[in-house]
């Protein structure tokens, strides 16, 4: 999550305006005009540690769904999109069970989790071949933040198709923020947006080899965002025909991963129906608590990115939306007008107004004399087979160590975007602290960051704990998988 505000004077648009809002209604009619319909399919099941133990057994397989009247064929681990939730605390041992149903390539990234790279942890150097079977084992380290993270595929020309596909899940470590203040007594909504754009075409199927179809406009589903596995339902005043009920005075907490595989999502939460935004506080970035919440109007989510936060439900009656408003992302505006994936409706009242809690969790700024600065680029290079995406002026090999660091080490990195269009920079096994974006720095600990075209950042990175091989890579994953990524190995 990155506040847009950082932004805003590079695009057309970005600062939330009525304008915004206007354009809904024009969207809204195209949109029944093509029938748009949910997507029908199983909730994703929980899966909680007992006794200080998470076991939980992930099938990614084919399944059928029907969306806006067509037959579609995603992928899908144990047969819901999104997949299963794992819920662990700190000290927890994690045990999955990974049974691949495809008929290609996979294998599992802890997304954000920090834990061990290699052996039966976040190894994503392990491919499961079709029909093969894996077992993960790691422990939850007793100091991990609590928070929002994910699961994913991580095999490489493979992810893209199949985080696009549907194979995704959230991960909840539990504690922290979700036992501070009036936190528990707030009305908590898990939100996953996944753009579902390219599907996979049934019939046919060949056995071996994707299918990859690319919905024309006029089809039912032309680039939507899925919200949790489906799509929103608008009624005739453009909002999501099913609400989820809040209470006058109360708090409302979102807890919001873009499990997308490409989509930049420009976030606010508003009244459709006047324009009128709410006020949001940021509570975690990540999955990362802040030291104290952090208001802004609108939110920036790059693929992989996680935010939680908190609005104070107090206007009483009628409704208002999370709602996904126009970014330009390259050449081109997504989406092209405003538009509702989630709505609340007003019901009841809570007993005393709650409050926002004013301190969240300890963030220490990492030391910052004497640091060695690495400069890692981002950049396209165009051949006559395509576009032939690097850093550091290198295609990814996954049998070469590009760069090496110390355990326990603390360095700043110089990301410079040389391109056309946004990346988004993504570390594995550490968190890091953006110390210059545009002239801004905050105190909060990331996985993901934007880099908008043509501009740099510098992060701070500490790397604790965890020696061994892993990766960074811009996490748009069809540029990871044409070769944006990179292998760093801590050594001790």
């Amino acid at each position: 999550m990155q506040q847009a505000e950082s932004t805003a004077k590079n695009r057309p648009g970005i600062a939330l305006q009525r304008r915004d809002l206007l354009k809904l209604t024009a969207g809204l009619a195209a949109m029944r005009r093509i029938g748009l319909g949910a997507a029908a399919g199983p909730a994703p099941e929980l899966f909680t540690s007992e006794s200080g133990v998470l076991n939980a057994v992930l099938e990614p397989g084919f399944i059928e769904r029907e969306i806006g009247g067509q037959t579609y064929l995603l992928v899908a681990y144990n047969g819901s999109i999104p997949g299963p939730t794992l819920e662990a605390r700190p000290r927890d041992t994690v045990r999955l069970t990974l049974r691949n149903k495809l008929d290609h390539p996979t294998n599992l990234h802890f997304h954000g989790l920090h834990v061990p790279p290699d052996g039966r942890a976040d190894n994503v150097f392990l491919e499961l071949d079709a029909g093969g079977c894996a077992q993960y084992e790691f422990k939850i380290p007793e100091n991990h933040p609590a928070g929002l993270f994910w699961y994913h595929p991580h095999a490489h020309s493979f992810s893209d198709l199949q985080i696009r596909s549907g194979l995704a899940g959230l991960i909840r470590i539990r504690g922290g923020i979700d036992d501070i203040g009036d936190v528990p007594q707030a009305v908590t909504y898990d939100v996953v947006l996944q753009d579902l754009e390219y599907f996979v075409w049934n019939p046919p199927h060949t056995p071996g080899h994707l299918h990859v179809h690319h919905p024309a406009p006029e089809e039912p589903h032309p680039n939507r965002l899925m919200v949790n596995g489906r799509l929103p339902v608008l009624d005739e005043k453009g909002f999501v025909a099913e609400t989820v009920k809040v209470a006058q005075g109360g708090l409302l907490r979102l807890r919001i991963a873009n499990a997308s595989a490409n989509r930049i999502c420009r976030l606010a939460v508003v009244s459709p129906d006047t324009a009128v935004g709410h006020r949001i506080w940021v509570i975690a970035t990540d999955g990362n608590p802040l030291p104290g919440p952090q208001t802004v109007s609108e939110l920036l989510l790059v693929p992989g990115q996680r935010v939680e936060i908190l609005t104070q439900t107090v206007r009483g009656q009628g409704k208002f939306s999370l709602m996904e408003l126009p970014y330009y992302t390259a050449s081109f505006l997504q989406p092209k007008a405003a538009s509702p994936l989630v709505t609340f409706e007003y019901e009841g009242s809570v007993p005393r107004p709650l409050q926002i809690p004013q301190r969240l969790g300890e963030v220490s700024e990492l030391l910052s004399w004497n640091l060695p600065v690495r400069r890692v680029e981002f950049s396209l290079l165009t051949t006559p087979d395509g576009v032939i995406f690097r850093i550091n002026g290198k295609e990814f090999d996954p049998n070469r160590v590009d760069l090496q660091v110390k355990l326990g080490s603390v360095e700043d990195w110089d990301l410079v975007n040389n391109t056309f269009m946004d990346h988004t920079f993504h570390l594995h096994t550490n968190s890091f602290q953006l110390v210059d974006s545009a002239g801004k720095s905050e105190l909060a600990l990331r996985d993901s960051i934007i880099l908008p075209r043509f501009q740099s950042a510098r992060v701070r990175i500490r790397f604790a704990d965890f020696p061994g091989k892993t990766l960074f890579h811009c996490h748009e994953v069809f540029h990871e998988d044409r070769g944006m990524m990179q292998v760093i190995e801590v050594v001790p």
